[in-house]
């Protein structure tokens, strides 16, 4: 019964955390979001592992090797879980400090503020001058050892 209640809960929380990130466009709402799927992730983990009427996997006068698969709780999703916590916390951090960053240069945490962040093509390195588009550009070897891009093929084929 524990199990089935848990395992709701965890499944309940990722789903409004996927809602919270695709519907909100507050960037710490965002990271609340990424939360929540996480907390839900971690509950989910612990209801698999979890046996009714079980004990800790440690063989001897109460537990037999005979009733050990039957009666023994895995210790491998709650270890994944404190594990799973600790890089939750890590992650969250790091979402909760890019935020911080975001707010001191736009002064918003609305993310529509930051539509004009994201990359750009990669401008030519020719210059837009008539005598410079007519010439051939040439195969030095600083530019190429440089990894310059808008050489002609014919300069990697020696």
């Amino acid at each position: 019964m524990i199990s089935t209640v848990v395992l709701a809960t965890g499944l309940t929380l990722i789903l409004i955390g996927i809602w919270g990130m695709l519907m909100h466009r507050n960037i710490l709402r965002i990271v609340i979001g990424f939360s929540l799927i996480g907390t839900g992730t971690h509950l989910v983990m612990v209801a698999i592992g979890y046996v009714a009427g079980g004990t800790a996997p440690i063989i001897d006068r109460s537990l037999g090797a005979a009733e050990a698969s039957s009666r023994a709780v895995d210790p491998i999703p709650s270890a994944l879980v404190v594990t799973a916590i600790v890089i939750g916390l890590a992650v969250t951090a790091i979402m909760l400090a890019f935020a911080i960053r975001l707010y001191e240069a736009k002064k918003t945490l609305a993310i529509d503020a930051f539509t004009e962040s994201k990359w750009l093509a990669v401008p030519s390195i020719r210059s837009t001058s008539l005598s410079s588009d007519l010439a051939a550009p040439s195969c030095s070897r600083s530019s190429i050892v440089s990894g310059a891009a808008g050489l002609p093929p014919h300069c990697f084929s020696h």
